[in-house]
């Protein structure tokens, strides 16, 4: 019985100091070479300063992108475009004014009761520093409410790059140009809804 723990530690022992020399001849080939050390790869993370970089990057090639582009406009200085969101459509026309915007005939305060409603119709004229210098005519229609203002926001949004193409790099930015394509997730056979599934007895 002693025999064998003697001959277990020494196995035990025997096998620590092997794997401590590879250790060392891995260490020693790692300094000959040229692999970064890993506080050289940690430190090779993106800075503050390099993400900095980086957007003044993109928003120069939006910029250029924006030399390329032509005003839109009709023969009475008015810029149009069409927004959509879920179920929802907008047509929006957009030109010079007070700030007056309406809804389907109606101030886009009434027509939209929700504050965040109406604080999405708005986020435009916010990135481009125009509040209250348009005025907004949009008929919407499909969807509910909620739809409806994603849809004029981006109605808004498309209008004013129309109306002047500088407004599309503070567009970009926001991602107030992008058209959200989240819609619900239709109804599955033999589920109650998309996901849902009925309640599940044993007996």
């Amino acid at each position: 019985m002693e025999q064998a723990e003697r001959e277990a530690k020494e196995n035990l022992r025997r096998e620590t100091q092997e794997a401590m020399e590879l250790l060392r001849q891995l260490e020693a080939d790692v300094e000959k070479s040229d692999f970064p050390s890993l506080e050289e790869i940690l430190e090779t993370d993106l800075d503050e300063e390099e993400r900095s970089l980086r957007r003044d990057e993109e928003k120069k090639k939006q910029e250029d992108i924006t030399k390329q582009r032509v005003r839109v406009v009709d023969d009475e200085g008015k810029a149009n475009a069409v927004g959509k969101r879920k179920a929802s459509v907008a047509n929006v026309v957009l030109w010079q004014g007070d700030g007056t915007y309406t809804v389907n005939g109606r101030r886009f305060s009434e027509y939209f009761p929700n504050f965040s409603q109406r604080e999405e119709i708005i986020k435009p004229f916010l990135a481009t520093s125009t509040l209250g210098q348009f005025n907004v005519s949009a008929t919407a229609r499909g969807g509910g409410l909620s739809g409806q203002a994603g849809a004029v926001r981006l109605g808004i949004s498309r209008a004013l790059q129309f109306y002047d193409p500088g407004f599309r790099p503070s567009l970009k930015a926001e991602g107030l140009l992008t058209r959200d394509a989240r819609v619900v997730e239709s109804k599955k056979t033999g589920k109650k809804k998309a996901r849902k599934s009925p309640q599940w007895s044993k007996r």
